[in-house]
């Protein structure tokens, strides 16, 4: 089983209000942004990022990779914001030690299929977040926000 989320770094940032009927797949990546001052997850045209939620609930083991956590109104989820956070997420080509340093977009995630880093592309000066490693030959990237494309919070 592959797995998936925080990998290293300072674990600084807050809980944040979750706009509802989100979902954070189980094996899926939690890159999210902001709406109206509610976290969001990131899908293929998101143009900014906030942070990585931490889901505080889980499912049970061996779940499949379509299990996942709904949101509801009031849910409050933890966000890393530092640009230094390092997590793990699957990706949509293997990784290779060349896309190290560079910046992908992500897959549409929330609606049938999991979060992945778009990584099968070139490098994307718009993409939100920046590949500092993973498993090679595997669809496992290491990944920090991309720090052009972070928002503060207070914004929307």
């Amino acid at each position: 089983m592959k797995t998936y989320g925080y990998v290293k770094g300072p674990i600084t940032g807050g809980y944040y209000g979750c706009t509802a009927a989100e979902r954070f797949y189980i094996k899926g990546g939690s890159v999210i942004t902001l709406n109206e001052g509610l976290i969001t997850i990131c899908t293929a045209g998101s143009t900014s990022v906030f942070g990585f939620a931490l889901s505080p609930d889980s499912v049970a083991a061996g779940s499949a990779v379509t299990d996942y956590i709904t949101t509801a109104t009031g849910d409050r989820y933890y966000v890393c914001t530092s640009p230094d956070v390092v997590f793990s997420m699957p990706s949509a080509a293997n990784f290779a030690v060349a896309q190290i340093g560079h910046r992908y977009k992500l897959s549409n995630a929330n609606a049938t299929t999991i979060q992945t880093v778009a990584n099968a592309a070139d490098d994307d000066t718009n993409g939100v977040v920046r590949v500092v490693g993973g498993v090679v030959g595997e669809e496992i990237v290491h990944v920090q926000i991309a720090p052009k494309l972070i928002l503060q919070a207070g914004t929307t």
